[in-house]
This record gives structure tokens, C-alpha cells and sequence, in this order.
């Protein structure tokens, strides 16, 4: 039996959803007892997990503890140390927080320390970038299995009356002008750097087009006072039609975002991998990003990185892709296969052979 330990199973959680994903292929695989526990769970959800006290492990069963931050779970995980596989989804360095929030900064690097004492457990991380993170701190042969992205799921998101309102929201025919639409989805926090965005946006709308939209779709209160810092910056700039638009699941059109966008880009700093560059690869879009951390593992060759900081580069660059058909066609050409390394198929096939060779060391030992 596989069963999995997270400290929160949320709707809308990035690692919740692919706790859930995984529950689905475990009790695919004839595991129907198979069980997410959880400190908190969140009642919207269908089926919410169990609570941590009722964790119980038999001789023989896997438990898979889903790591991305310091946790009073990790002593309960490596207390079962021999049954254990650590799923690293990395965790961002503190100093981007400082400035805004210290006790957020401590956590973080607390969790980065934290993740040396599984040193030596089995391990799976969901990119190569995060997989290298692990065998700096000495980690014995990680594997790497991709994430779930629920590219269907945002496809019917977009086609809900949901997702219809939101690109009503924001239409590219306004009165026979053509707009243009920016998209980048991710909490509106220090490392994601929404200030290279909004200055690189503010470089094409003065310079290439005025009818353009900024759409930044994900959660903006926990760090206020960033928040505030990107207002200024946006008044002091001039731009226009610069939208925080909020948090959005699949429920409320997540999807529509996508498809209201005629180009996905990010100025992000640090991303263990970067599912949102993936879901936009499911929409068709042109991708361009900051060539950092673990974006070239979302990547690939499906969109074009960019490997300074400079806001005008990545303004000169989405410009390239929005204005050169066949620069747009190369990279489109490559990303149906990299939506396709993240479907349930594929995620369950890499989850199967690694749990076959941690099978087999144990037997070994």
C-alpha cells in the first residue's frame, strides 16, 4: 500500500492537487485503501484526506511525504524513515521575502534546512532542477517524476460560463482595434519579480503597442506591502491595463485567463518547475520566460528563455514572439509533447518505476 503525508490538502494547491492525482493512480493500481493524511484539509473538497492521527503503516506499505516547507510533520515522517519516500517540490530561498515579511523568510530558510535531515531516504523530485537541490545535500539517486497538469480540466474551465465571463473580460476586438493580451499566473510574491514584468510590459506598450493588457492572475494579500511597491511602480511608469485579477481555480475560469492571453510571460526569479508555463503550452500560447532555477525543466524547447534580467529584453523578446509567425510555429511545434509529459499516463509511469526500484533496493539491503 502507498499512502502520502502533506500538511495541507486544499482545493487549488499545487501539491495538493498532485497528492490527489496520485491517490487516483495508486488506487488505480489495485490500491483502493490507498490514503492522503493531512494536518489540514479543506472540507470543498470531494474527499479530503484523512487525519494525520489515523496514519498507520503496515510492514510492506510506501509513505510518500510531499515537502515544501519546514513542518511539524517531518519528525512523524522520519519516524518511519524505512518505509519512506520524500517528495521534494523545492522550496524558495528566504532572501527574496526579507524585505517584506522576516518571519517568512525564517520559515523558509528553516524548511531549506530542514530538508537535510532526509538526507539518505529514498527521494523523488518533480524536475531536474529540484533534483539536483537533493544531491547537493547528499541525496543517493533521486529520481525524477513529472507533475500532474490538468490540461483538460483548464480546457473545460475555459469553456464553462466561468471562464466565457473572464475572456469577456478582456477582449482582443474592441471596437474593430485588435488587443493584445500578457498573462503571467502565479501568487503575486517577491521571487516571482512582477516588477520585471510590469516594466517589460510598460517597454512594449509604449514602444509596440498601446491596446495591450497586462493580466496577473494569482494571489496578491500575503505580501501587501510588494504589492503595493508594484502600484507605485505602476503609477510612476504610466502603464496602463495592468490587472491583478486574483486568485482563480478551474471553478471560477481559471481557464479563461489562458484563453484570453495571446502570450504567457514570466520574469520569475526562482521556480522549482513553473506549472503554469506548462498549462499555457496546453493552450497553444507562445511562452516566454527568465531562463532560471528549474523553468528550463517546464520549458524545454516549447518557448523561448531569456537569460538576463533586464525587463527590455524580455520586452524585445516577447515582441519577437508575438510579431514572427515562424518563431511562433518552431517553438508550438514542441509543446504537445511537453503537455504530454505531465498528463496522468505519464506521471503514473514514472511513479511505477521508481517505486519498482526502491522495491527492489530494499530487497536488496
Amino acid at each position: 500500500m502507498i499512502h502520502q503525508l502533506v500538511p495541507g490538502l486544499s482545493a487549488g494547491d499545487a501539491i495538493g492537487n498532485h497528492a490527489v492525482a496520485l491517490r487516483g493512480i495508486f488506487r488505480g493500481w489495485g490500491m483502493t485503501g490507498s490514503q492522503i493524511y493531512a494536518a489540514a484539509r479543506d472540507a470543498r473538497l470531494a474527499d479530503p484526506g484523512r487525519p494525520v492521527s489515523d496514519l498507520r503503516m503496515k510492514a510492506g506499505d510506501w509513505l510518500i511525504y510531499h515537502y515544501g516547507n519546514a513542518s511539524p510533520l517531518s519528525d512523524l515522517a522520519l519516524a518511519h524513515r524505512s518505509q519512506l519516500i520524500l517528495c521534494y517540490h523545492n522550496i524558495t530561498p528566504g532572501h527574496f521575502f526579507a524585505p517584506y515579511s522576516a518571519p517568512a523568510a525564517a520559515r523558509l530558510d528553516l524548511g531549506r534546512r530542514e530538508l537535510a535531515r532526509f538526507a539518505g531516504v529514498r527521494a523523488i523530485a518533480d524536475s531536474a532542477y529540484n533534483q539536483a537541490e537533493l544531491l547537493e545535500l547528499g541525496y543517493v539517486n533521486p529520481r525524477v517524476a513529472p507533475l500532474w497538469v490538468d490540461a483538460d480540466g483548464l480546457r473545460r474551465s475555459a469553456a464553462s460560463p466561468a471562464g466565457q465571463a473572464v475572456q469577456a473580460r478582456y477582449p482582443r476586438d474592441v471596437a474593430g482595434t485588435r488587443w493584445v493580451n500578457w498573462l503571467f499566473v502565479g501568487r503575486v510574491a517577491p521571487n516571482k519579480r512582477h516588477e520585471s514584468l510590469i516594466r517589460a510590459f510598460g517597454n512594449y506598450q509604449r514602444r509596440v503597442q498601446p491596446c495591450s493588457r497586462l493580466l496577473l492572475v494569482g494571489a496578491w494579500q500575503a505580501y501587501p506591502g510588494y504589492k503595493s511597491e508594484l502600484g507605485f511602480l505602476i503609477w510612476r511608469l504610466g502603464v496602463n491595463n495592468v490587472f491583478f485579477a486574483g486568485q482563480h481555480f478551474n471553478e471560477h475560469g481559471l481557464g479563461g485567463h489562458y484563453a484570453a492571453a495571446d502570450l504567457y510571460i514570466s520574469a520569475s526569479e526562482h521556480e522549482g518547475f513553473g506549472v503554469p508555463l506548462v498549462e499555457a503550452m496546453a493552450f497553444g500560447l507562445p511562452v516566454v520566460a527568465r531562463n532560471c532555477a528549474g523553468v528550463s525543466s517546464a520549458v524545454g524547447d516549447g518557448g523561448l528563455l531569456i537569460d538576463h534580467s533586464d525587463p527590455d529584453a524580455l520586452a524585445e523578446a516577447a515582441q519577437i514572439m508575438l510579431g514572427d509567425a515562424a518563431i511562433r510555429a518552431h517553438y508550438a511545434a514542441s509543446q504537445p509533447a511537453r503537455v504530454a509529459a505531465h498528463n496522468l499516463q505519464s506521471v503514473s509511469a514514472a511513479w511505477h518505476d521508481a517505486i519498482a526500484d526502491f522495491e527492489r533496493s530494499q530487497q536488496a539491503a
